[in-house]
């Protein structure tokens, strides 16, 4: 949960607005900020279009055994399900009998027809999501060597494609094993505690950090042990003549993409009335153009609480001897963002909170890990009603935590769309991370692919470096911190080497780069702030604060704990029987059981610090019903201690 205190400066706008008092509704001065490269959206291919490569795939292990059929978006262990090769992942003590797949190799195909793409000047090729280590190859050729699930792959495609029977083909190799190909060449193991590489026949080793995939895959506190392989985004064919339009961004400036020189029209629309005509006379390239445009009184963006999350429809269309080349559209409101970071008057502490549009906002929410441990089952609908529960539940903020993923598009709208402000961790968690010139062009290009991808949203208000690198590695308390007694002095100075240029070098001159100086950058949770560290962590920056849960403080610490923002906490309990019996077999439906020691993450002390909880203020009776629901009456009074002391 996320709690307010204090304030801070860093403006962000999302259609940026000029003015003395962003309360007033006068006239304002709205910056559009348009990326006209080479891309597009739309599910057919039109004067500039889009279509998904979705349909007729196949998978098998490589080189082995009978092609079944695949879905795309998915991932090889929902395939496997789909055509009934596994039980169901979930159900019973499966995990441990299903980690050979991530060891083993897999490939996928599809054949398709294009006759349409002859007539286009571009036809370029795009993988949203490729997990992960993957050689794509269309009618032979090599595209890609693919070897982080958070990028986008594009290739130009238009020599290649035939009329029909194209064929689409990736191999997959083992995540694992090519981690563990990494780690060797790296030199040295890592500390990755919420690695359970032993699940995973791994013994000591722990591969997770040597691959850009999402932590919890390999295993966490919140999460089976399932290393996925597969194409887990849309794999689509994008087509347009002479210059299209890539990106609407607001609050940047602009660039457009022409195959040949001539004359362009910029037309743009503001709730499908039109507001300015602009006139180019460009030559073949890329060129930056700026056009500014006013709106009269906007209404502004609101978190949920405090107003309306207003958004306006933005239209780009570009033309070009009055043919329409492209258009685009973008939802997207009008809000500034600081986060204030502001000294005590007695010198002994530091506020940590946010302002929207110049008002403090006191910060209501939880932390959103992946809804489901296969990505591509999230569904909108279920994107939608968990952003929907989380705003009827009187939440604004979600956390989005560093072990997860970069969530999808849908998300992001739905949080849009109920005022539910996004502090948006890079997917960095826990452990230590290697460095190395490839390494850190691959994060580079990782976090320009997100960040582009995401800047538009008026919900997006902070960016985060990590989730507890810091608190563990404590880069200025050198003596309390919990990594380094692990290696030698200069294994730890060259740790120190690698998140200064991770965290306080690539991933906020990111951030600044592409959006402009309008998103404020914290460079890890909890911290007290860059360069500090202190003693009394409730009087500075953000606070995880587990003394209540991993410490086993009482509930009733929650009284006193108080932070200027809490930013994670929590107390573990059972699910409700209804739940259990859906994923536990009958003759197991006790503690201790084979089958629900498995669907306890944190094995080392999960169920006895759950029922040590229960025990300080409930008598249970064996009855393993009966401990379920006290175990969840538990959890519910200390998260009700917890908010009511804040």
């Amino acid at each position: 949960m996320l709690f307010f205190d204090g304030s801070l400066t860093i403006i962000s706008g999302r259609l940026s607005y000029v003015c003395d008092n962003p309360t007033r509704q006068t006239m304002k001065r709205l910056l559009l900020i348009l990326w006209l490269l080479t891309a597009a959206a739309g599910s057919r291919i039109s004067a500039a279009g889009r279509t998904e490569l979705n349909q007729g795939w196949k998978f098998r292990q490589y080189g082995l055994g009978e092609w079944l059929p695949a879905a795309v978006p998915g991932t090889v262990h929902t395939d496997l399900l789909a055509n009934g090769q596994i039980p169901d992942p979930f159900y019973g003590s499966s995990q441990s009998d299903l980690q050979w797949i991530d060891k083993t190799d897999w490939e996928y195909c599809c054949t398709f027809d294009a006759p349409e793409l002859a007539s286009y000047d571009n036809v370029r090729l795009v993988f949203e999501g490729v997990d992960c280590y993957a050689d794509i190859r269309l009618n032979g050729e090599l595209l890609h060597r693919t070897g982080n699930m958070f990028r986008t792959w594009k290739s130009d495609v238009k020599g290649l494609l035939k009329s029909r029977n194209n064929r689409l083909h990736v191999v997959f190799h083992s995540p694992v094993m090519q981690g563990l190909k990494n780690m060797a060449a790296y030199g040295s193991r890592l500390t990755a505690n919420n690695d359970l590489g032993a699940l995973g026949g791994l013994g000591p080793n722990k591969v997770s950090v040597f691959t850009r995939k999402s932590g919890y895959q390999y295993g966490w506190d919140l999460a089976p042990r399932y290393v996925t392989s597969g194409l887990w985004r849309p794999v689509a064919l994008e087509a347009w003549n002479e210059a299209r339009v890539e990106k609407a961004q607001m609050s940047a400036s602009a660039a457009l993409r022409t195959d040949a020189a001539g004359s362009y029209r910029i037309r743009i629309l503001l709730n499908g009335k039109s507001i300015l005509t602009a006139d180019k006379t460009l030559d073949a390239g890329t060129h930056s153009i700026e056009e500014p445009f006013e709106i009269p009184s906007p209404r502004l963006w609101y978190p949920n609480g405090m107003g309306e999350p207003y958004l306006y429809d933005v239209e780009l269309v570009l033309e070009k001897e009055g043919r329409e080349l492209d258009r685009t559209a973008v939802r997207c409101g009008v809000r500034t963002v600081s986060l204030r970071c502001r000294d005590d008057a007695d010198g002994r502490g530091r506020g940590f909170g946010f302002e929207i549009n110049g008002i403090p906002v006191f910060c209501k929410g939880s932390n959103y890990v992946p809804a489901d441990a296969f990505l591509p089952r999230i569904s909108r609908e279920k994107t939608e009603f968990l952003v929907r529960s989380a705003a009827q539940a009187n939440m604004n903020m979600l956390r989005v935590w560093g072990g997860g993923t970069y969530e999808s598009d849908d998300f992001y709208e739905m949080c849009d769309r109920y005022g539910i402000m996004v502090w948006q961790d890079f997917v960095f968690a826990c452990n230590m991370y290697p460095g190395s010139a490839q390494i850190y062009a691959d994060i580079r290009a990782e976090a320009e692919d997100n960040v582009r991808r995401l800047r538009n949203h008026p919900s997006l208000v902070l960016w985060c470096g990590n989730n507890e690198i810091d608190v563990a590695w404590k880069p200025h308390d050198k003596r309390n911190s919990r990594f380094r007694k692990f290696y030698t002095e200069e294994e730890a100075e060259q740790f120190d080497r690698v998140n200064e240029t991770i965290f306080r070098n690539i991933l906020p001159g990111v951030v600044d780069s592409l959006c402009g100086g309008t998103v404020p950058y914290w460079h890890s949770s909890p911290s007290p702030g860059w360069g500090l560290d202190t003693a009394d962590r409730w009087r500075y920056g953000d606070v995880h604060n587990w003394d209540v849960w991993h410490k086993g403080d009482p509930i009733s610490a929650y009284n006193t704990q108080i932070a200027r923002f809490i930013s994670e906490y929590g107390l573990q309990s059972y699910p409700e029987l209804s739940s259990v019996e859906r994923f536990i077999p009958e003759g197991e439906r006790r503690l201790a059981s084979p089958s629900m020691t498995s669907h306890q993450g944190d094995r080392k002390k999960g169920d006895a610090r759950m029922l040590e909880y229960v025990d300080r203020s409930y008598l249970r009776d064996g009855d393993f019903a009966r401990t379920l629901y006290l175990s969840q009456l538990m959890q519910a009074e200390g998260m009700k201690t917890a908010m009511e002391a804040h």
